[in-house]
C-alpha cells in the first residue's frame, strides 16, 4: 500500500486515518455558547520585567486598539495593570456569526498571539527599556448577561486598589463623520458602480480610549451604554 492508498484508507467502520487523529482533537474543541456575552482577558505573564509606565501604558493600549479593530464581535474593552479584558458579542444584529466560530482555543490563541506581536513590537520600534520580551496568556469564556457590568467593576476595583493614578482605561467606539474625500477610491468605485452618488459626508465607527474612565460602580450607565 503506497502513501496515497494509505491516506484514503478506511477501516470497516468508514473510517480514515484523518478522521480518527482529528476525533482526538475534536474531544477538547469547546465552543462558546452561541447568542451569549463573552469576555477574553490577556494579561501578562511575566509581569515582574514589565514595570508598568506610561510608556508600557502605551504600548498596552496600541495592542489592545489594534485587536479591537481587527475583531468585529469586540465591543467594549477595559485596560488595568498588566492586562486587557474584551467584551466580545455575537448578537449586534441577527445574522452575525462568531469569531472562529466560537472555538475557545482558536479565538485565545489567534488574539493572544497577535497581541503578543503587537506589544513587543511597539517596544522594539519605540526602543522601550524591558527586561524581556513580554508574555501574555488568554482566558476566555461565556458570562451571563447580569454579571458583565459585575466583571468590569471587579477588575477595576483590583486595579484601584494597587494604583491610584487612574482608573484604568476604556476602550470603546464612536460614529464620525468622513467628508467624501476622506473616503478610499474603492469605496467611492463601489457607490458609483452601483448608481449612487457618493454622499458629502459618510458616518463611520472608530475606536478611542477614554483616558477619564470614571468609577464604574458609581456611573454603571456609562458601561450599559457601551456593552
Amino acid at each position: 500500500m503506497n502513501q496515497i492508498e494509505a491516506r484514503n484508507y478506511k477501516t470497516k467502520t468508514g473510517e480514515t486515518i484523518k478522521d480518527r487523529m482529528l476525533s482526538y482533537e475534536n474531544i477538547t474543541n469547546i465552543h462558546l455558547i452561541k447568542k451569549q456575552a463573552a469576555i477574553l482577558r490577556i494579561s501578562c505573564v511575566n509581569s515582574k520585567d514589565i514595570k508598568v509606565c506610561e510608556d508600557i501604558e502605551s504600548a498596552f493600549l496600541h495592542s489592545a486598539l489594534e485587536i479591537c479593530n481587527e475583531v468585529e464581535t469586540i465591543t467594549f474593552a477595559y485596560y488595568c495593570m498588566n492586562e486587557v479584558s474584551f467584551f466580545l458579542k455575537d448578537y449586534s444584529f441577527e445574522k452575525q456569526n462568531q469569531y472562529y466560530a466560537g472555538n475557545i482555543q482558536k479565538i485565545i490563541s489567534v488574539i493572544t498571539s497577535k497581541f503578543t506581536n503587537y506589544f513587543n513590537f511597539y517596544c522594539l520600534v519605540n526602543e522601550m527599556e524591558i527586561n524581556d520580551s513580554a508574555v501574555f496568556e488568554g482566558r476566555l469564556f461565556n458570562i451571563p448577561t447580569h454579571e458583565i457590568i459585575t466583571n468590569f467593576i471587579w477588575r477595576q476595583r483590583e486595579h484601584i486598589r494597587t494604583n491610584k493614578d487612574n482608573n484604568g482605561f476604556s476602550l470603546y467606539k464612536v460614529p464620525i463623520e468622513l467628508k467624501v474625500d476622506d473616503l478610499s477610491d474603492e469605496i467611492i468605485d463601489t457607490l458609483v458602480h452601483k448608481g449612487t452618488q457618493p454622499p458629502d459626508t459618510v458616518e463611520r465607527m472608530k475606536w478611542i480610549i477614554d483616558e477619564q474612565t470614571p468609577i464604574f460602580s458609581e456611573n454603571k450607565p456609562y458601561l450599559i451604554e457601551k456593552i
